[in-house]
């Protein structure tokens, strides 16, 4: 009950207007252009990727990452990914981590320009 007439008297927060907003904050940082792969991926993400993507290989993820860091375009980085990688640890290229990755990728060579 306090929950809910606090949100009606103040309908502005910052959490009400993240929680409704799609044009956040956050949603346009996570779709600008990274200049640097690795200080793009968070923790989270790096354990995802290592458990789902690499089977738990750290040492193979961060070559990965060094490699397409490396890369000369979104072409090659996507080549490396899925030849070296992909097949080789048998990705399902549809599960979310695998998606999440190839987002990452595509940001590092491409400017996304937001919608506000």
């Amino acid at each position: 009950p306090f929950c809910t007439k606090a949100i009606k008297k103040y309908p502005n927060t910052l959490v009400n207007s993240v929680n409704g907003n799609t044009g956040s904050i956050l949603n346009k940082q996570q779709k600008q252009r990274i200049t640097n792969i690795r200080n793009a991926i968070t923790l989270n993400q790096k354990f995802i990727f290592v458990g789902d993507l690499f089977a738990g290989d750290a040492t193979m993820f961060q070559q990965a990452i060094n490699e397409i860091e490396d890369a000369a375009d979104y072409e090659v980085a996507l080549s490396i990914l899925k030849e070296r990688y992909a097949l080789k640890y048998d990705w399902d290229l549809n599960s979310m981590a695998a998606k999440d990755l190839f987002e990452i990728i595509e940001r590092r060579f491409f400017i996304i320009f937001s919608q506000t």
